[in-house]
């Protein structure tokens, strides 16, 4: 069995989903307050170490230590007024990858762009991904954070399938491109974008079989 995690890092509702063998099993949010906001469900920080550092430790609980492969979405390139909110997911980011590789467990970061492409399209509008994650996957999600993490899940599987030599499973509601008679998986090229940076092929805890 092959056990795959992913993750949408966000300060305010984190996304997190787990796969054995390519199937979403579970999906979950990890939502957190500045203090000056104040809810009964959702916990509230005065710092942002103290916020951040509790995002990573309810993440770490989520892991299994056999986990085969983890997909971290990489954070996007930001300018003008989103810088700042760019540069604390940037320090989240570095936070939680710090955890993994202190602990040997295997993970890549993958673009935004590239995780829609489970869905069969680079560009999907956000507000479709979950729409299309549950046609495609019948995979029920609460909001966007979720629903990315839920490609992670999926999009692991199929990058550990890659490197096994197996290709992803056709699915009937796929939205295959056809090139002079053949069918073209704009999956598989987002898979084989990310496999020809070497960084994946030099993580030696990548375990690319069951």
């Amino acid at each position: 069995m092959i056990k795959t995690m992913g993750f949408d890092l966000s300060i305010t509702q984190a996304g997190v989903a787990y796969a054995e063998d390519g199937v979403v099993k579970w999906v979950k949010s990890i939502r957190t307050l500045p203090a000056s906001q104040k809810s009964k469900s959702i916990p509230a920080f005065s710092n942002f170490y103290s916020r951040t550092t509790y995002i990573v430790n309810e993440a770490i609980k989520l892991i299994p230590l056999d986990v085969n492969l983890i997909v971290v979405e990489d954070v996007y390139a930001a300018r003008g007024k989103s810088m700042g909110s760019a540069m604390d997911l940037i320090a989240l980011g570095h936070l939680f990858r710090h955890y993994l590789e202190m602990n040997k467990l295997p993970w890549v970061p993958v673009t935004p762009s590239s995780l829609k492409m489970c869905l069969g399209n680079g560009n999907l509008p956000k507000d479709q991904v979950t729409k299309e994650l549950f046609k495609l996957f019948g995979v029920d999600v609460s909001n966007d954070d979720e629903a990315d993490a839920a490609n992670g899940a999926i999009f692991a599987h199929m990058l550990i399938q890659k490197k096994q030599g197996i290709s992803p499973p056709i699915l009937p509601n796929f939205p295959y491109q056809m090139k002079k008679g053949k069918r073209i998986d704009k999956r598989l090229e987002a898979v084989e974008k990310v496999i020809s940076d070497d960084d994946f092929y030099n993580y030696p805890h990548v375990v690319v079989t069951p």
